[in-house]
């Protein structure tokens, strides 16, 4: 990491670390960056927009990781080599997934530890998925066009890229960092000024949401910061913890688990304010004719703190990495004929891209069985009209609906816990301490779900009457 004694200064002030402040530091400047993009940039040539992005990408990656830096430059040089020798073919998709997930786990083996730590490998897990991404979108766009699909016509590459638009799509500042994930049809679309709110060529008006959003992310940081003091991760391992009754360590963890999630709020809030700046999130108008700004949007604010499921969780959450999972991998499984499979082995490779930790993988699998136990919940009132209208009864509809929010709250914290602990010996000692309860009810249900549809779907009256003249 570059020696910032301004930066550690600072850090001791405000009760950090030097690694997370030189990485919010990093992360808002990306606001002066793209006003000057936008400022003095605006309506020049490709090949200036591609060097400013990468010399500041680069720039932004030295004062945080040094000369590993090198790693990413690697990396990018070798994905461009696969693009350039080897053309659209599904060869070079399988070695890209191959080089860059080994690359990523290889760094993970020889530089983690048995805590978070900020390093190299931080930002590389963002830009391993852009460069599988790119390589698969340059592949789907050497296929016929009668093969391709509805997303791959529109992420698709009809030509390979130049290695100067490899790199600015690689290093745009806005997501070097922490992402957002976004194709490279889309940052060619901003360089050629396609991603704008206007038709005549006027800067477009992106100022006043950029800085929402980042205001909004200091907000969020902050908070983490001030709440962080008094809800964090290493007491879960503290004697304290073990000593209180279960009823406050589930309290404990219920809002340990929504403090630990506005850290990665905050960020990419960050992120995606600089990213609406330098015009990226351009995504047309909504019915009333507003334009948005959305398109690299990684969190949805209100859905995400009002979530009533566990779907709500997900699919207000890490929204860009969802979709990137969904389209470069998910999809991509259509061939096991199976929603199931498909659904799990999407989850173990976000788990491997995560790291080698238990951890991510027990957080991973609470949250196949939790989605899928919703699933078979709702499968229940379909098939129930007795079940369904007791549901919906004026006087039941609320008690339920507080009741699930209960239930989703007490559960929301609980995958998190090894998802932050990362070592069976650490999480497990939670778990057991909370009695296995966000794991023996939901995989109960699961498995009594095909029975309870078979007890409560009404029998068939014509079949029954029938029988009886019979």
């Amino acid at each position: 990491m570059a020696d910032l004694g301004l930066v550690k200064t600072l850090a001791g002030a405000f009760g950090t670390n030097e690694a997370s402040l030189t990485l919010i530091l990093g992360l808002l400047a990306g606001y002066p960056l793209a006003y000057f993009q936008r400022q003095f940039l605006f309506g020049k040539s490709a090949t200036l927009h591609h060097v400013y992005f990468t010399l500041t990408g680069l720039g932004i990656l030295y004062a945080n990781f040094g000369t590993d830096i090198l790693h990413h430059v690697i990396c990018v040089f070798t994905n461009y080599l696969l693009m350039r020798t080897i053309g659209p073919k599904l060869l070079s998709v399988q070695l890209a997934f191959l080089f860059n997930m080994g690359y990523l786990l290889a760094g993970y083996h020889f530089c983690a530890s048995n805590t978070y730590d900020i390093l190299w490998t931080t930002p590389h897990c963002v830009m391993t998925l852009r460069l599988i991404g790119l390589v698969t979108d340059h592949f789907d766009g050497g296929k016929d066009p009668a093969e391709q699909s509805a997303d791959q016509k529109k992420l698709g590459l009809t030509r390979t890229p130049s290695l100067l638009e490899v790199a600015g799509h690689s290093f745009h500042f806005g997501g070097v960092l922490v992402g957002p994930q976004f194709p490279m049809r889309m940052y060619l679309d901003m360089i050629e000024g396609k991603l704008t709110d206007n038709s005549e060529g006027k800067r477009p008006a992106c100022v006043v949401p950029a800085l929402k959003r980042m205001a909004l992310g200091l907000a969020y940081t902050v908070v983490f910061a001030i709440l962080n003091g008094y809800y964090y991760d290493d007491y879960m391992t503290e004697p304290a913890f073990f000593e209180s009754s279960w009823l406050q360590k589930y309290l404990f963890v219920l809002i340990w688990g929504k403090v630990m999630l506005y850290k990665y709020v905050g960020c990419w809030l960050l992120a995606e304010g600089s990213c609406i700046l330098s015009s990226l999130t351009y995504n047309g108008r909504d019915e009333h004719g507003n334009p948005l700004w959305d398109s690299c949007k990684n969190i949805k604010l209100s859905k995400f703190e009002m979530v009533m499921s566990f779907q709500d969780v997900i699919d207000s959450f890490n929204i860009n990495t969802n979709k990137w999972a969904a389209h470069y991998v998910y999809k991509r499984l259509k061939f096991l004929n199976n929603r199931m499979l498909s659904q799990l082995f999407t989850l173990v490779f976000l788990a491997l891209w995560h790291g080698f930790h238990s951890g991510y993988y027990a957080c991973f699998f609470l949250e196949l069985v939790y989605v899928n136990a919703e699933k078979q919940a709702h499968a229940l009132l379909k098939v129930s009209p007795l079940v369904s209208s007791a549901v919906r009864h004026p006087v039941a509809r609320p008690v339920l609906l507080v009741a699930l929010k209960l239930v989703l709250l007490a559960h929301l914290g609980y995958p998190l816990v090894p998802f932050a602990l990362l070592k069976s010996a650490k999480w497990w000692q939670v778990h057991k301490s909370l009695y296995f309860t966000g794991h023996w009810p939901f995989l109960i249900f699961i498995a009594a779900a095909p029975f309870l549809k078979k007890l409560l779907k009404p029998r068939d009256t014509n079949t029954s009457k029938e029988t009886k003249s019979d």
